[in-house]
C-alpha cells in the first residue's frame, strides 16, 4: 500500500469503529443517457470479459498456477466475434487483461489475478497465479461491484439531468461502500468492502466506463509538476537543444571511430593502437585530420561508410539517392512507370531511416498492394539491415485492415470458411474504424486513430492506388 492508501485504510478503520466520521468526495466523469452510455459500456466489458476467459480456459484448461500461458489476441478477437460481439477489439482485450493484472492489487494485497508481458503484434504471455475457478470469482465479484458502484454514482440523476456523454458527477467514497452493503448477495462475498469499492471505481476508470477526476490520486500514485513563474511565457530555442545536437553527433562520431578501429585492427593491429591513442590524447580537429581526412560530412551520419554507400550511393540513380536520402519532415508522392524501381526505392528508404536517421523499425509501417509484393520488400530489407526488418511492419492493405479491425483469418471454429470472408467489407471497417464511426470497445472518444497508429512515425506506401 502507498502512503495514501494506509492513512485511506486507517480512516476506514476508525471510522467502521466508530471513533469519527468523514466522508471523501470523488467525482468522475460519466456518459448518462447517451449512446455508448456508461451503463451500457460497463455492461458491454463485462460479457466480453466473460466469455474472453471462458475462450482462455478452453485454450489450456490444465494451466497450472506460476504457468506461461500464451495467447494472440487477434485469434481470440476473431472467435468473440463469432459469438457475436462486433465490438471487441484487441484492444479491449488488452484492457481485460489488464484488469486481470491489477485485480488483487492496491488496498486488496500486493499480487493480481495474472502477470502479462506483451511479445508483440498482439501475443502476451500470460502467467496465471490463481486457479481458474478463484480467477473467474474474483471477476464477477469486482464486476458486481462495479455494477453496484455505477448506480450509486448515477442514483443522484435520476429525472435531475438531460443526457450527456460527459457529465460531472460528485459522489462519496463511504456512499459506494454503503452501497456494497446494501446488496447482500455480494457483501456476503466481500472480504473488504473498502478494496472492493477502490477496485469498482478503479476498473471502471480503467475501461474508459467513468473518467475520475477529484479522488483519484487517493488510489493511485500522483505526480505534481509545478511551473516556475520566471519561465512562464517563454519559448525553446535552438540554443536549447545545442546540448542535445552535440550528443547525438558525438554518438555518431564514436560509431564512425569503431568502425575505423576494427579495419585498422583487420590490417595491422599497430595502426589501430595509435589510433586509440590518438582519439584519447590529441584534439579532435587532429584527430580527423590524421585517421578521416576529406570525410567530415561522412562523420555527420548514423552508419558506418560502407552502409551507406550500400543503402544510398549503390543505387546509382540521382532520382532515387535524393529521395532515398530525402529531408524525414516532409510528405512525398512520387510518380513513376512500371519497372522504374519505386519498391527498391521504398526498401532502399526504410534502410536509410533504419541505418541513418536511427528511426526505431517499430515506427515504420510499409504498405504494399499485394503480398506478393510484400514478401519482395521484406527479402530486399533483409540484404539491406540484416534482422532489424523483423521489426518493421510490412503489411498489405488487407492485413493492415486485419490488424486494425482485430479480425484473424486463423478459425478457430469451421462455421465460417475462409471463402465467405468478404475483404472489401473489412476494408471499410477499417476505414470506418479510423473516422471513429464504428461503436466499439477499447478507445476513448474520438481516439481510435491516434490509438491505433500512434506508434507509427513513418507509414510508406508501395503501389498506391
Amino acid at each position: 500500500e502507498t502512503e495514501t492508501q494506509r492513512v485511506l485504510r486507517t480512516l476506514y478503520d476508525m471510522a467502521e469503529m466508530g471513533l469519527l466520521s468523514k466522508e471523501t468526495i470523488l467525482s468522475a466523469y460519466v456518459r448518462y443517457k447517451v449512446q455508448g452510455s456508461s451503463e451500457k459500456l460497463l455492461k458491454r466489458f463485462c460479457q466480453v470479459e466473460r466469455d474472453f476467459l471462458k475462450i482462455l480456459q478452453e485454450t489450456s484448461p490444465d494451466a497450472d498456477r506460476e504457468e506461461n500461458v500464451v495467447i494472440d489476441l487477434r485469434q481470440v478477437n476473431q472467435h468473440l466475434i463469432d459469438l457475436g460481439h462486433d465490438y471487441s477489439t484487441p484492444g479491449s482485450l488488452s484492457l481485460v487483461l489488464r484488469g486481470l493484472s491489477r485485480d488483487g492489487k492496491g488496498l486488496a494485497g500486493q499480487k493480481g489475478s495474472v502477470s502479462i508481458k506483451s511479445r508483440g503484434n498482439n501475443i502476451f504471455s500470460i502467467m496465471l497465479h490463481r486457479d481458474w475457478e478463484s480467477l473467474q470469482k474474483t471477476v464477477r465479484i469486482r464486476q458486481q461491484a462495479a455494477y453496484v458502484a455505477l448506480q450509486c454514482i448515477q442514483a443522484s440523476l435520476q429525472g435531475k439531468v438531460s443526457a450527456s456523454a460527459s457529465l460531472l458527477v460528485e459522489f462519496t467514497l463511504e456512499a459506494i461502500i454503503e452501497g456494497l452493503k446494501k446488496d447482500l448477495v455480494l457483501f456476503s462475498t466481500l472480504k473488504d468492502p473498502l478494496a472492493a469499492a477502490e477496485r469498482a471505481l478503479t476498473f471502471m476508470h480503467e475501461q474508459g466506463v467513468i473518467e475520475l477526476q477529484q479522488g483519484l490520486a487517493v488510489f493511485r500514485q500522483a505526480m505534481t509538476i509545478s511551473m516556475d513563474p520566471e519561465a512562464k511565457g517563454k519559448a525553446y530555442t535552438k540554443a536549447n537543444f545545442e546540448p542535445l545536437k552535440t550528443h547525438y553527433s558525438e554518438k555518431n562520431f564514436q560509431v564512425h571511430v569503431i568502425n575505423e578501429y576494427a579495419r585498422c585492427a583487420i590490417k595491422k593491429v599497430s595502426v589501430a593502437l595509435n589510433l586509440v591513442h590518438s582519439y584519447f590524447n590529441d584534439e579532435k580537429e587532429e584527430f580527423v585530420q590524421r585517421f578521416f581526412p576529406g570525410k567530415e560530412e561522412l562523420l555527420e551520419i548514423a552508419t558506418s561508410e560502407q552502409s551507406y554507400q550500400r543503402i544510398v550511393e549503390d543505387l546509382n540513380n540521382s532520382s532515387q539517392e535524393s529521395i532515398v536520402a530525402a529531408a524525414t519532415d516532409n510528405n512525398m508522392l512520387i510518380m513513376a512507370g512500371p519497372g522504374a524501381g519505386k519498391t527498391r526505392t521504398v526498401a532502399h528508404r526504410v534502410a536509410y531511416l533504419l541505418r541513418v536517421k536511427r528511426v526505431r523499425p517499430e515506427a515504420i509501417l510499409v504498405l504494399c498492394f499485394n503480398r506478393s509484393a510484400a514478401m519482395g520488400l521484406r527479402r530486399r530489407l533483409r540484404d539491406l539491415v540484416g534482422r532489424d526488418m523483423a521489426w518493421v511492419t510490412t503489411l498489405t492493405f488487407h492485413g493492415l485492415a486485419l490488424r486494425l479491425t482485430g479480425r484473424s483469418l486463423v478459425r478457430q471454429t469451421v462455421e465460417t470458411p475462409r471463402e465467405d470472408i468478404d475483404f472489401s467489407r473489412i476494408i471499410q471497417d477499417a476505414i470506418a474504424l479510423l473516422k471513429g464511426e464504428c461503436d466499439v470497445l477499447g478507445f476513448a472518444d474520438g481516439q481510435p486513430r491516434d490509438a491505433l497508429m500512434s506508434r507509427f512515425s513513418h507509414i510508406l506506401v508501395d503501389e498506391y492506388q
